[in-house]
């Protein structure tokens, strides 16, 4: 704990040696770290560029991290993070991943929760975003006050998929997503996104299988979002107490909003 990892480049070519999977850096019960300014590329199946495991109150800023096989940055069990100002880059898998199970030297700590993280400034972005998670914080355990701000999320299947009450998810830009954001809490507030979504004519309305926001909650509050879709709806929610609020938004052969309270998320 207490420890700076600072200004190294870190490249692994390899998956693993022995039974190990090779991480650029893995910090397990360790709070209070800062990681800054460094260059992590990693090609392995198992290989995580950034891994945290019941580690909190850490600072994550300004990184280049890659991962060509698996996820950038999972987490388990960790609160109270920082991580802004970072570039992530994947071929094909989640970027930052709450991760509810273990795999490769990564052991879920699902029984911990992972709640109060702040996640801003950070560019997200795939090769290949066929069916892939930008910002992925599924938590088995409840979570709180999560932070997503001002962001620039691109090329990926899914932008933002948040399972937290009382979060915040504004001001962040997402450009060539399918699903860019997927909500499953309360009291939550998506403001000031800016939302451009790639379907094709096998989407839209009827299977509300891509869209802008998607939730079916109490008391979330959806304004100021501007949402270009085709074969999308740009809104589509259920549940009580919400409120749509001066949105903008130009869409073709789906609905500007759709409301189901069977809606799935």
């Amino acid at each position: 704990s207490n420890s700076k990892i600072i200004g190294l480049t870190i490249v692994n070519t390899k998956e693993k040696i022995s039974n190990f999977y090779l991480s650029g850096i893995h910090i397990i019960d360790s709070w209070n770290n800062t990681i800054a300014n460094n260059s992590i590329s990693v090609d392995g199946k198992y290989s995580f560029a950034l891994a945290l495991e019941n580690s909190s109150y850490n600072n994550i800023s300004n990184n280049v991290l890659i991962s060509n096989s698996s996820y950038v940055l999972p987490f388990t069990g960790s609160s109270h993070n920082l991580i802004e100002e970072n570039r992530l880059k994947s071929d094909a898998s989640n970027l930052i991943y709450c991760c509810p199970f273990s795999i490769g030297n990564l052991n879920s700590r699902s029984q911990i929760k992972s709640e109060a993280n702040m996640i801003i400034n950070n560019n997200l972005t795939s090769e290949n975003g066929l069916n892939n998670y930008a910002i992925n914080l599924e938590s088995e355990m409840e979570s709180l006050n999560n932070i997503i701000a001002n962001n620039d999320i691109s090329n990926v299947h899914y932008g933002i998929k948040l399972s937290s009450d009382n979060a915040i998810i504004e001001n962040n830009t997402l450009s060539g997503v399918r699903e860019a954001i997927t909500l499953d809490g309360e009291n939550i507030l998506v403001a000031a996104n800016i939302i451009d979504v790639v379907a094709d004519s096998n989407s839209g309305n009827k299977t509300t299988a891509s869209f802008g926001i998607s939730f079916n909650g109490n008391n979330i509050t959806v304004r100021d979002n501007i949402i270009s879709s085709k074969y999308a709806n740009a809104i589509q929610f259920g549940g009580n107490g919400n409120i749509i609020l001066n949105n903008f938004i130009n869409t073709d052969s789906a609905n500007a909003i759709y409301y189901s309270n069977s809606l799935k998320t």
